[in-house]
């Protein structure tokens, strides 16, 4: 054999006996591996570390456990601020001013077409008496009177010369010569339903308009509405629905020429003045003249 091909041989086995070697090393570390703590890093030499795009935390690893825990909620934070009291509402209730109404006087009285004002027609007789009785003073006539008989629309006395509206009536007469009638189906059902007045006696009364006993017609032309005609010298008028009786110092309101042809007459209005004023329902004589 030549010297090249010993030392190749020896050579092959030089390399052959490092490959041996190497298994036999690969071996055991295999099974130091296989026992050693997995958490401890190998001696082996550490290779250049990659990019990454994760930061490296500062904080030490935490191992998570299986077991649960229970986590208490958070106590809150104990206040120093005084509770809110919520107070009542408190309603102060005035009471309203008393006021004392003046009393009633003959300057109040209104002489009108639905009574004598305040007092209207409908009212109770009770009523009315008194309000009037205070003003006025006590009553000089009270009288009642029935009308049986019907007569169409109204009723008659026992004399069949007297209507009136209701089949009950009462007269209740004042110091001033006011009267005032009343009326009614039974006698506790007596309501106001007229009045007159004349011969004025102070306290005077009068319409809206002034008109009064004794008043001139010429200071209210425009106000009365006359009937035209008259009884001589007796006319008739109305002032705002009140009725008026009129006498004539002149020309009469109408006479009968010769032959008995009636004749409307035109007296001057300062010549006519007021005798009497009346409203509403009152008795009635069925067979005056004229």
């Amino acid at each position: 054999m030549s010297t090249r091909n010993i030392a190749t041989s020896r050579t092959i086995a030089a390399l052959a006996a490092l490959a041996a070697l190497a298994l036999v090393t690969a071996a055991c570390g295999s099974d130091t591996a296989s026992t050693a703590n997995p958490t401890t890093p190998t001696s082996a030499a550490p290779g250049p570390i990659p990019p990454s795009s994760t930061p490296p935390s500062s904080q030490p690893a935490t191992t998570a456990t299986s077991s649960s825990t229970t986590v208490a909620p958070p106590t809150p934070a104990a206040t120093t601020e005084a509770p809110t009291t919520s107070l009542p509402e408190v309603t102060t209730t005035v009471a309203p001013t008393a006021t004392t109404e003046p009393p009633l006087t003959a300057a109040g009285l209104t002489l009108a077409s639905n009574g004598v004002l305040p007092f209207v027609f409908g009212d109770d007789d009770g009523y009315v008496i008194d309000g009037l009785t205070a003003v006025l003073g006590a009553p000089v006539f009270d009288g009642a009177q029935t009308y049986p008989a019907v007569e169409g629309d109204y009723f008659l006395d026992s004399t069949g010369e007297e209507g009136y509206a209701l089949p009950i009536g009462r007269t209740v007469c004042f110091p001033n010569n006011l009267c005032a009638q009343f009326g009614g189906a039974t006698v506790d059902t007596l309501a106001f339903t007229g009045w007159d007045i004349a011969d004025g006696i102070a306290p005077q009364l009068s319409t809206v308009e002034g008109i009064t006993i004794g008043s001139v017609m010429s200071d209210f032309v425009g106000v009365v509405a006359l009937d035209g005609g008259g009884c001589y010298t007796v006319g008739y008028g109305d002032a705002s629905g009140v009725e008026l009786m009129m006498q004539s110092t002149g020309e009469p309101f109408g006479t009968f020429d010769g032959d008995g042809n009636y004749v409307i007459g035109n007296p001057s209005p300062a010549d006519v003045f007021v005798l009497s004023l009346s409203a509403g329902d009152r008795p009635y004589f069925l067979f005056d003249d004229c």
